[in-house]
């Protein structure tokens, strides 16, 4: 590589940096490994840990301001002095301080200004740049880094003021979701350059795309191959595209953040639920997905990315090809990156905007280096999101199962009847099982839930237990002492459910669809029942039994059972495709089944033992 063009520092240089003492307050011993394969790197991990292949891990002390920036307007940095001096012009009750040592909680709407805890040193020749952490972009966390004497936001360069030790400041601003930081935290990355001219021009990147291709494409055998032809330059760099078909995801190809104030605890790993904050965007097809204005949504690349050891590079988190809006909040991404690019955007368009599969998003530029890096982007420094496929959320949350949500949001995504738990449970005594009810107190019940129950959305209400959704379940009898006994589909894509799939049952039963007006809990039952199963015979009108709560599942805790018999002198059969099988059956002939416990699902196997309660002879 021709030194005497720019380049962007690597992490043996960073760390030079570190040890010439032009990157202070880093860490006290600085002692280095002598031998084996971390040979030159600080022996002390939690410092290594904060050197990249080519950028540094800034950390955030233990004061924090908040500003009134709806006042005062963003604070902005002046070449002729330091931060601190232009943050105290500001009104003191429009910059309060406080301190993080026990955490703090960063909310939405409002504006914290940190000290971060290192110092930097440019040197003639040298400038370096600000890019929010993958993780903090992945949460929709704002970052801007302001620098002594320095006007810019994000960059620094030594012909303001070089050869002394800079005081670098964060801003931080929660735009979707409330956090929780403390100190020691690293919220952006640096990147240090020598010269200005280390952005690599189209034609080289198209001559290293020649020898070494940056993106590639999953074929038919899903191998990663080189495109048929070299990918198409703009001002900027590389054209990247969007997938929005989800082969690998399950055609899950977009998660959009929700309203969730439950603060995000900025220290932890792999505790919260991705869908408590955000909605997964299931694939249309060829159909165009829409972005509205002031949406927060994760897409992914439609090829994947692969960077070799000696280039850095950078996503333009703007691009006049794409969406107006903010394209990428963490822009940076390491030499050695294998894996699908994470776009965190935010629809700033009037209108709502059309998104298609391979549509143009934005532009990817490459840095050049003086010399590979001591160590790369992978499992082998523990990174992140080495690898990562599809629209992978930041390392707070527990692994995003795209099949569960892609199958779950296409069954769940319809209004149900549901009502508040609370008057639910004041028509039964005990807190679980099933409970006979007499006549009267069944008609009041069921007149209260067909007038008062309300709607809501099923994917929303899954997991609540604040609201049960309403299940009428009935059993089919049959002369002396029969009841009509199924089991589940053999193929799960029929029944859809795998909270259920492979087991017993004798009920049949469903969720009831909200209507305008009064919502008759009959005709959605019976409808389920001509759906489900094929009689000929007489058959009785339906009875309310009694009503049933169970808690053994998840599934079990948010739905209210009312459960019904009815009565046939016919032939009762299977009716479509999620049943596999049925027959009736003595009831004594399944409580004698020493397994059967086992075998029936939860509902079945509680209301079995009543069962001949019911029956006719």
């Amino acid at each position: 590589m021709d030194q005497e063009r720019g380049y962007s520092l690597v992490s043996q240089q960073i760390r030079k940096k570190i040890l010439d003492g032009d990157i202070t307050n880093f860490g006290t011993d600085l002692s280095l490994v002598g031998e084996g394969p971390k040979k030159g790197q600080f022996k002390d991990d939690s410092l290594e840990l904060r050197i990249q292949p080519a950028s540094m891990d800034p950390i955030i002390g233990n004061e924090i301001y908040v500003l009134d920036t709806e006042t005062q307007g963003l604070l902005r940095p002046d070449e002729n002095e330091e931060i601190y001096r232009t943050l105290v012009k500001i009104p003191k009750r429009q910059r309060q301080k406080f301190d993080i040592t026990s955490g703090y909680e960063i909310k939405r709407k409002y504006s914290y200004l940190l000290p971060l805890e290192e110092k930097v040193i440019l040197n003639d020749g040298e400038w370096m740049k600000s890019s929010p952490k993958s993780s903090a972009g992945r949460i929709f966390l704002n970052t801007r880094m302001f620098t002594d004497h320095n006007p810019g936001i994000d960059e620094a360069h030594s012909q303001y003021l070089s050869n002394t030790p800079l005081r670098l400041w964060l801003l931080l601003q929660p735009l979707t979701f409330n956090a929780i930081i403390y100190p020691g935290l690293s919220f952006n990355q640096l990147r240090f350059f020598k010269g200005s001219d280390s952005k690599l021009s189209s034609a080289e990147v198209t001559e290293e795309f020649k020898r070494n291709p940056l993106l590639l494409y999953r074929n038919e055998n899903d191998e990663l191959v080189p495109p048929g032809k070299y990918p198409i330059m703009e001002d900027g760099g590389l054209q990247v595209k969007l997938d929005l078909k989800g082969k690998y995801t399950d055609g899950v190809v977009g998660l959009k953040t929700r309203n969730n104030p439950t603060p995000i605890e900025l220290n932890k790993k792999d505790k919260y639920d991705a869908e408590d904050y955000f909605e997964p965007i299931i694939s249309r097809g060829d159909t165009p997905i829409i972005s509205r204005n002031g949406d927060h949504t994760l897409f992914a690349s439609q090829g994947v990315l692969r960077v070799p050891r000696k280039l850095s590079a950078e996503v333009n988190s703007f691009s006049n090809v794409g969406i107006t809006g903010p394209l990428d909040f963490a822009g940076f991404v390491d030499n050695g990156f294998r894996g699908d690019l994470v776009f965190e955007i935010r629809s700033d368009e009037i209108s709502g905007m059309r998104l298609r599969d391979g549509m143009p998003l934005t532009g990817l530029e490459f840095h050049r280096t003086s010399e590979d890096p001591d160590k790369e982007y992978g499992e082998g420094i523990g990174s992140n999101y080495y690898g990562q496929i599809g629209p992978k959320t930041a390392k707070y949350f527990k692994k995003f199962d795209f099949t569960a949500a892609a199958k779950n949001y296409k069954k769940l995504d319809r209004i149900v009847l549901v009502e508040e738990a609370n008057r639910l449970k004041k028509y039964r005594k005990n807190a679980e099982g099933f409970e006979p009810i007499d006549e009267e107190q069944g008609r009041r019940l069921v007149d209260s839930i067909e007038t008062e129950g309300f709607g809501h959305s099923r994917y929303d209400c899954e997991n609540d237990e604040s609201v049960l959704q309403v299940i009428p379940y009935v059993a089919v009898m049959g002369p002396n002492g029969t009841v009509f006994s199924y089991v589940r589909a053999s193929d799960i894509n029929d029944y859809g459910d795998a909270r259920l799939f492979g087991k017993h049952s004798v009920g049949v039963g469903g969720h009831v669809h909200k209507s305008n007006g009064k919502t008759s809990l009959r005709d959605n039952m019976m409808r389920e029942v001509d759906e489900e199963l094929k009689i000929t015979g007489n058959l009785s009108e339906p009875k309310l039994l009694g009503t049933l709560v169970a808690r053994d599942t998840a599934v079990d805790r948010v739905h209210f059972g009312l459960i019904y018999a009815t009565y046939t002198d016919g032939k009762v059969e299977p009716g479509e495709a999620a049943l596999a099988s049925g027959r009736m059956m003595k009831i004594s002939e399944i409580i004698k089944d020493p397994v059967y416990e086992k075998k029936y699902e939860t509902w079945s196997r509680i209301i079995i033992p009543y069962l001949s309660m019911f029956g006719k002879s």
